[in-house]
């Protein structure tokens, strides 16, 4: 691992057939996942980029999870070490840490809750009134209303990602952005533009106009280029999430000015995530895995070195309500609300919990806020229970056959 080019993490060695060339998972360089073979003396190839988890087996096959975050299957040279042929998508989305097994004939996996036939955007009303939103599943994510509610972002997982947009009005769905994988879209102010990052090489974070001329403009680009989480209402600042080898995921804060430079706000061993800013522009909220859990914080912005937790037993992917007075979390499989005071200092209510179940709230903010007061969230399709699953894919080369029309 070469951490002065970024490279933080790494993982899953196998030793391939002949005992001199291992496969490792590489996290931290462009692109931010790697596959690759190190041979005797330090020489080292790329097998597959934006790939996790690289699995040889004797098949003649290297079974990996792609940047869609599904099991894919590729024809492999073991004496090369080199994919000969194009790779072959065999699952939905995996969860829990990239967790799947794979063999000759089976692949052992853990789905993301809800995910496979797919997943219902929904309106739902604090009573528990839930009301489709959109009359087609797919495997949607990252929901994220405009700040008039008028339109929602959501980013569709597949090979490659993409991001659609949702006239609430008219109903009508059109894609915003395709050809690589897009994720972790968020509306500027006046809802004129998005921010979103492209995971595969080179990473970008970008910003593209969705109504009137049309445009697209880099904010970023290469290793280190941040995933972007939340624009402040003033449009004077962008607030995003990238990771360091020393560091690991950190928060830092774009001004949007021209040519200004990006500001660190929090990096510390632990992970911090998902940071949200007040609607006032003086508190940011986010996930910390400091104490060993993941916990909500609030912080000062800009930092003091004061900090507030909000959650007592878990929490993750905050959220503020649009006037600033209630601050929301996932715990677990539950929606929770605090109460906050942002006047003169922070001041935390009791935590009250929002609803619990039935809905994908795990590994990313799967909800937002709107105007009226609705939550647009995903339903898990009937039948899935939301809770940790062992699924078995049997004779997957047929599947593979089956996909490329009856020839491998």
């Amino acid at each position: 691992m070469d951490q002065a080019v970024g490279e933080a993490l790494s993982f899953s060695p196998q030793v391939l057939p002949g005992g001199k060339t291992v496969l490792l998972t590489i996290y931290g360089q462009d692109p931010l996942w790697q596959v690759v073979a190190l041979r005797p003396g330090g020489e080292r190839h790329l097998v597959a980029a934006g790939a996790v988890n690289g699995q040889y087996v004797p098949s003649g096959h290297l079974i990996y999870m792609g940047e869609s975050e599904a099991v894919l299957a590729a024809p492999f040279d073991v004496a090369e070490a080199r994919i000969t042929g194009p790779a072959i998508p065999l699952t939905e989305p995996v969860d829990l840490m990239y967790a799947f097994a794979a063999s000759s004939d089976r692949v052992a996996y853990i789905p993301v809750a809800g995910q496979g036939q797919g997943d219902e955007v929904v309106w739902l009303e604090r009573s528990g009134v839930a009301t489709v939103a959109i009359d087609m599943t797919a495997n949607w994510t990252q929901p994220r209303l405009s700040p008039d509610g008028t339109r929602l972002l959501l980013r569709k997982v597949g090979a490659p990602c993409e991001l659609w947009m949702l006239d609430i009005e008219s109903g009508s769905l059109v894609e915003v952005a395709h050809g690589r994988d897009n994720e972790e879209a968020i509306w500027s102010p006046d809802g004129q533009r998005i921010a979103y990052f492209e995971s595969d090489s080179p990473q970008r974070m970008l910003t593209r106009r969705v109504s009137g001329q049309l445009g697209v403009e880099t904010l970023m680009s290469g290793p280190g280029s941040g995933e972007p989480q939340s624009w402040s209402r003033e449009g004077n600042l962008l607030v995003y999430s990238t990771r360091d080898a020393r560091t690991n995921s950190d928060i830092w804060v774009l001004p949007m000015d021209r040519d200004a430079e990006p500001v660190r706000f929090l990096a510390t061993e632990a992970d911090e995530l998902a940071p949200c800013i007040a609607p006032n522009g003086r508190w940011i909220a986010y996930s910390s895995n400091e104490s060993g859990t993941s916990e909500v914080y609030v912080r000062r912005y800009p930092d003091t070195g004061d900090v507030w937790q909000v959650s007592a037993s878990g929490g993750v992917a905050p959220l503020w309500s649009r006037d600033g007075r209630r601050l929301f979390y996932i715990a677990g499989t539950r929606l929770m609300e605090v109460p906050v005071e942002v006047d003169p200092t922070l001041g935390l209510g009791t935590a009250v919990q929002v609803f619990e179940g039935g809905f994908s709230l795990s590994r990313q903010r799967n909800y937002d806020l709107a105007p009226d007061g609705r939550f647009v969230v995903l339903r898990r399709v009937e039948g899935d229970a939301g809770l940790p699953e062992l699924r078995m894919l049997v004779n997957w080369q047929e599947e593979m056959r089956r996909i490329r029309g009856g020839s491998e």
